[in-house]
């Protein structure tokens, strides 16, 4: 594959990124709560810090691992909905488990974000998502609201 020419020379740990994508597929099992849920991911995501790390010449610095993890649940919920959901959250049958769960992941989501620009301008992005989400509503992305958060993010 043209992209895998290109990434092979690198030197980056892509063995450990290779040992830990099982656990992506067994993250798509419904966790019991959301501690369980972030520690399924835990080795996947401080993986993918570690090649960023190499990729874009960055050293890690400070918790580069648990904005990974954050985005990649978050993401889940807003592709699998419901069944993404922990039972903890389902457990209370109100309906609004996605929404709570949304939150829960909000609140540890850092407000800035360490690693490579890149990353810190992706996680900008995935949060404001995941706000709306969280809210019920539909993000409302304009040109100039993207432009500024993503060159906040990127100036660190």
């Amino acid at each position: 594959h043209p992209l895998g020419r290109l990434l092979e020379p690198v030197r980056a740990p892509w063995a450990e990124l290779a040992h830990t994508l099982p656990d992506l597929v067994e993250a798509r099992a419904v966790p019991v709560d959301a501690a369980q849920a972030q520690q399924a991911l835990k080795a996947y995501a401080a993986a993918v810090a570690a090649v960023e790390a190499v990729m874009f010449d960055t050293p890690a610095r400070g918790d580069v691992a648990t904005p990974v993890l954050l985005q990649t649940l978050s993401q889940r919920l807003q592709e699998a909905g419901v069944a993404a959901v922990p039972r903890s959250l389902l457990a209370q049958d109100d309906g609004n488990a996605p929404l709570r769960y949304a939150a829960q992941l909000l609140q540890s989501w850092p407000a800035r974000v360490a690693g490579p620009r890149p990353r810190r301008m992706y996680a900008s992005l995935a949060r404001t998502r995941l706000q709306a989400f969280a809210e019920g509503r539909v993000p409302q992305a304009t040109p100039l609201r993207t432009l500024l958060r993503t060159w906040w993010a990127g100036r660190g």
